[in-house]
């Protein structure tokens, strides 16, 4: 089992890089594991923006 744990996404170029290697195939074939928990313990996040992240909803969508 290979693991990357990120709070941010995979936005950083050499990050995506890294996991492209990690993965040893493109990202796009890969299965990924959310775990949104930590979240709530952001003073700006709560339920709608946890739902927000794991329905994939615009940022702007999300309170």
């Amino acid at each position: 089992m290979k693991l990357l744990l990120t709070s941010g996404g995979v936005t950083n170029p050499s990050i995506r890089s890294a996991l492209g290697e990690l993965l040893g195939k493109p990202i796009a074939e890969s299965h990924a594991l959310c775990v949104p928990t930590a979240q709530w313990g952001h003073p700006m996040c709560g339920p709608a923006s946890v739902r927000g992240f794991l329905a994939a909803e615009p940022k702007s969508d999300r309170q």
